[in-house]
């Protein structure tokens, strides 16, 4: 096949077939842009099926949906990452804005609190189901469009407002009917107030926590062991193994009375004190058996004040719910409030429950097809009256014309339906798969009895 090209693109017969980029193809029409994908049929309705069940769960607690747009102006959603928007889709609009594809909801979200819902009192519980772009690495389970239904708890500090939302996430993992699965919480306070008692600066801290983020434990206990020393060090080098029951928090309290005081363990202590106390509330809640403490945990978004929390299941070895506290954020758009939240990947939901065999059963809607005669007027107006009445009845129908019966059947058998009502000789109705014969009177009266078809 010749290709002539023109450009930069490559045709074939006037229609465009690649993109090229010197001598190199970039990509033909047939591909999407890498990291996204299409979604079809069972795959979007089972992602509205979770969302859903989602969505119930979270009106029932009292959280209200929010739609907020797809694409905000960029200075907005630095807000929420220190100016930076490194993975975020941004571009310059027709007015020369420059605006971005939202690479998360809580922005968006504290840019409402602050602007339509200034008026409204808090505490405000609002709750989102939508899509997210980043640009980063696919991985399994995330694309670089992705989709998150998420809640955000204005108004209640720590530590009610953290154990609340801790509480509805273990909830909606139990909607969904997740097995195995395990929440773990610390508290943003604890490692920062830990490296400032050791007089650590701000460029180390952020190299510590980069290290612990990667999970690369050894070049950050190696690096611990040149920024700090003595029983502090100890203490720091030892943050990635305290991981496991809630008596953690405790026992490190304990280790740090011993220390002589400073701000730094001042504030470590105040983030341990309120952790310990949210562990108390979710144990009230009834919810404390699927949390666990991690003090080693750190979080990519600079938001986080308080809580930070993840949620996972043994079949996938990453997150699927992530969030925490961040008190400052909607004071950077005018509006002093204590926040908390979370958001859960929806596209990775879908592969947990698969892996668990518990994906949701899709309602099997018995379908129906009519084939009146191609190139005739004859029957038309009874097909399409039928098929009128069967969509008030709640059956899928389409309606196809064909030229003769064997066309009707093979089109009925290839299509998967269960009824076919052919018009194209002998008007008659099929069930399928016994491929029973009856007057199409008579089916539809069994089709108006709710008749389990097949």
């Amino acid at each position: 096949m010749q290709l002539i090209f023109q450009a930069g693109i490559a045709c074939v017969k006037g229609e465009v077939l690649v993109e090229m980029e010197g001598d190199k193809v970039r990509h033909t029409i047939l591909q999407t842009p890498r990291g996204l994908a299409d979604l079809v049929g069972r795959e979007v309705a089972l992602m509205h099926l979770i969302e859903e069940k989602l969505s119930k769960l979270l009106a029932s607690w009292g959280y209200q949906e929010v739609h907020t747009p797809t694409i905000e102006f960029a200075d907005v959603l630095a807000k929420g990452s220190e100016g930076e928007l490194k993975d975020a889709f941004c571009f310059i609009d027709r007015q020369g804005d420059l605006v971005a594809l939202r690479p998360e909801m809580t922005t968006p979200c504290a840019r409402l609190l602050a602007s339509r819902l200034l008026s409204q009192p808090m505490p405000i519980r609002l709750f989102y189901a939508g899509r997210v772009f980043r640009y980063e690495e696919p991985q399994e389970g995330r694309n670089r469009e992705f989709r998150q239904i998420g809640v955000e708890l204005a108004g209640l500090p720590a530590p009610v407002g953290d154990a609340e939302v801790v509480a509805l996430a273990v909830h909606a993992f139990e909607t969904l009917g997740l097995e195995d699965f395990q929440f773990t919480v610390s508290h943003i306070g604890i490692l920062e107030g830990l490296l400032e008692a050791a007089g650590i600066d701000k460029e180390d801290r952020h190299r510590l926590a980069h290290l612990l983020r990667r999970g690369d434990f050894v070049a950050y206990r190696r690096a611990v062991g040149e920024l700090a020393k003595g029983s502090l060090g100890e203490i720091l080098a030892e943050i990635p193994r305290l991981r496991g029951e809630a008596s953690l928090v405790k026992e490190l309290e304990e280790r740090l009375a011993k220390e002589q005081a400073s701000l730094g363990l001042s504030n470590a202590r105040r983030a341990l004190f309120e952790l310990s106390t949210i562990f108390e509330l979710l144990e009230i809640y009834g919810v404390l058996s699927y949390v666990k403490v991690d003090l080693g945990m750190v979080k990519d978004f600079t938001y986080y004040t308080g809580l930070i929390m993840e949620g996972y299941t043994a079949d996938l070895g990453y997150t699927i719910a992530s969030g925490g506290r961040y008190d400052q954020l909607l004071k950077s758009f005018g509006r002093s409030a204590p926040a908390s939240g979370w958001a859960l990947g929806v596209e990775r939901l879908l592969l947990a429950l698969e892996r668990q065999g518990k994906l949701p059963k899709i309602e099997e809607k018995c379908e129906v097809l009519i084939t009146p005669q191609a190139g005739t007027k004859e029957h038309w107006p009874q097909a399409l009256a039928l098929a009128k009445e069967l969509r008030k009845l709640g059956y899928p129908t389409e309606v196809n014309p064909v030229l003769d019966p064997g066309r009707a059947m093979q089109m009925a058998k290839e299509r998967e339906v269960n009824v076919l009502i052919d018009y194209s000789s002998e008007p008659k109705a099929v069930f399928f798969p016994s491929e029973k014969t009856t007057s199409i009177e008579d089916a539809v009266q069994l089709l108006k009895g709710g008749v389990n078809c097949g």
